[in-house]
């Protein structure tokens, strides 16, 4: 197995060989500068004049694909259509960032890669606009998670967290790669290379055929690196662990080998993968092979050295070795779709006059609406002439509007997720139950923090309940806020419910979607004035708890009793909430419940 820093540069290589079959790369580091390194690496392999386009979260689908020139159309007289990015990306490479790309940036992209070309319908053309290019995604956190569609699609994972800095001060030299390349369709590769990468991807439990096809892919750029004019064992050992290894989603059983001390017969102790080095000095040759017996017959030379099944194995080795602790768990956890939490934020509210602007429609600019300019000249363009034709008293404009021709922008605001925590600090109990919030608080604004969701919390003691965070994304203020709290006293519950019905509507017309986990032990003995009595106490909080069921909001109450009881499951049911029963609910436990919450 290589080191991760030669694992990285080679897939940079592999990639530049042959980014026609091997389409792009996921690029994992925590550190920003690491992954600007490995794209310079990688540019720096590339042709000169290869483009490079970084893609903006920001970019709309007629800039991302093409549509009308406007500027071109109005010198002109007549419609004519602009190249968008992935058109002008063309031998060249992509760079985009999950943490901020839309999904349907994400769609178009996979469409093109499986297409070869992008495909323009809209505003009067169809016209179709060849382009073949690297897909670089970047992801920065453990929260940035590249779409399935795309992570299918391109060969590499390209891990740099165990990689260091000072791998990447000299990059290998640019002949190397252009020479490879020449190479590249003289490769050829037998039937049992690509029977033993499909039984190999089987073993791991990868099922998807592409793993397969672009594992075949980075064998033949492998080979045409080391000067093979065939797939040899040790190209289809870099495509397992490059490509398939990253994929499982299972640890397959393996056999030991029968003769460890022996070098297999066809292989010699020095057949390895080439290292920096040797990349760098220009030394890649092909590995010294034993010598054959000069009165070996043609039959004998032409038969296969290595038997189906110990191909297989070599393949399943490969992989295996190359596996890092807990990639199998995140796997399976991608291929379920239950990595991350993604949850409902990001989703947008569609409105007339704010927020980013997500199409058109045609209209007057009344009662806040927005008149977007470009779109009502493009829709006027193309009857111009006609228009001016059609003036009988000869005193054309420049620009013959009608009403027709106004459009109106239609935008959408994005939403964000809001945990609203709503914890009982009363009663000899509450210090471990405001420290477990505390740690629930923290772990979920950690989670949260690519997608910009908020928490807030509500703390009810003796008499009053009382906001203690509104609602933040900052962890700091969180710890400030939650620190040092005061605990002991009657359970005000209704006090506490109706606050949050407060916060609750406030928080909607703010555009935020809310979560409200209510954790208490449903002892309610403290009513809204403030004087205690059991009877009444309960009675209220069923009232508040009602009320909150009428707000449609997602509501989880964690009862913290030693053992079920029959009022908190009322307060629960008259709330609308999931109810659960969690005696000892500690930090981890109490932020799974609300993510999962969250994304129902």
């Amino acid at each position: 197995m290589l080191p991760a820093d030669q694992d990285a540069r080679l897939a940079a290589l592999l990639l530049a060989i042959d980014p026609t079959t091997l389409k792009g790369a996921i690029v994992r580091g925590r550190s920003p500068m690491l992954c600007e390194q490995w794209l310079q690496t990688f540019a720096n392999v590339m042709p000169v004049d290869a483009p490079a386009k970084r893609i903006p979260s920001n970019i709309s689908d007629e800039r991302l694909l093409g549509g009308l020139d406007f500027a071109a159309t109005l010198a002109r007289g007549n419609s004519v259509c602009e190249r968008g990015v992935l058109a002008t990306a063309n031998s060249g490479l992509i760079v985009l960032s999950t943490a901020t790309t839309r999904a349907t940036t994400f769609t178009h992209i996979a469409r093109v890669l499986d297409d070869g070309a992008v495909r323009v319908e809209r505003d009067g053309f169809s016209e179709t606009h060849e382009t073949v290019f690297a897909t670089i995604i970047v992801e920065c956190t453990d929260d940035e998670v590249a779409p399935r569609a795309i992570a299918d699609r391109v060969a590499f994972v390209v891990d740099l967290d165990a990689t260091t800095r000072d791998a990447w001060s000299n990059g290998p030299p640019r002949e190397i790669v252009t020479a490879a390349r020449a190479r590249l369709n003289t490769i050829r590769h037998e039937d049992a290379a690509l029977v033993a990468l499909a039984q190999g991807a089987a073993r791991l439990g990868i099922v998807s055929p592409r793993a397969v096809l672009l594992a075949l892919g980075v064998a033949r750029a492998h080979a045409a690196l080391l000067s093979h004019t065939t797939i040899a064992e040790d190209d289809l050992t870099c495509a397992a662990r490059l490509v398939l290894a990253p994929r499982a989603v299972t640890v397959p059983d393996t056999k030991p080998e029968t003769n460890d001390e022996q070098p297999r017969e066809n292989q010699s102790p020095t057949d390895a993968p080439p290292d920096a080095q040797q990349i760098q000095n220009n030394e890649v040759t092909e590995p010294p092979r034993p010598e054959r017996d000069a009165d070996a017959s043609d039959a004998e030379t032409d038969a296969p050295q290595t038997d189906q099944h110990s191909l297989t194995e070599i393949v399943v080795r490969a992989a295996t070795a190359a596996l890092p602790a807990g990639l199998l768990a995140a796997a399976a956890a991608r291929a379920s779709g239950a990595r991350g939490a993604v949850g409902r934020s990001g989703t947008e509210q569609q409105n007339g006059t704010r927020g980013r602007q997500i199409g058109i429609r045609r209209g007057e600019a009344r009662g806040g609406a927005r008149l977007d300019l470009v779109a009502t000249l493009r829709a006027s363009v193309p009857l111009q002439r006609l228009r001016r034709e059609a003036r009988t008293d000869g005193a054309a404009r420049v620009v013959e509007l009608r009403r027709d021709d106004f459009r109106i922008r239609r935008c959408a605001t994005p939403t964000t997720t809001t945990t609203l925590f709503v914890v009982d600090a009363s009663g000899s109990a509450a210090l471990n139950r405001l420290a477990e919030a505390k740690g629930a608080v923290e772990l979920l604004l950690a989670e949260g923090y690519a997608r910009r969701d908020k928490v807030a919390l509500i703390a009810f003691r003796g008499t009053v309940a009382e906001l203690v965070l509104p609602a933040t994304h900052a962890l700091a203020r969180a710890r400030r806020a939650v620190a040092g709290m005061p605990a002991g006293g009657g359970t005000p519950l209704a006090t506490a419910l109706d606050l949050a019905a407060t916060v609750i509507q406030k928080l909607r017309r703010d555009a935020s979607q809310v979560v409200m986990v209510v954790l208490t032990d449903g002892r309610a003995n403290v009513g809204r004035d403030g004087k205690g009595g059991r009877p009444r106490a309960e009675a209220e909080a069923l009232e508040a708890a009602t009320r909150v069921h009428g707000l449609r909001t997602d509501v989880v109450w964690i009862d913290t009793s030693s053992r079920s009881e029959a009022l908190s499951r009322s307060f629960a049911a008259a709330a609308g909430a999931r109810y659960l029963l969690l005696p000892a609910a500690d930090a981890r436990g109490m932020s799974q419940v609300a993510l999962a919450a969250r994304s129902a």
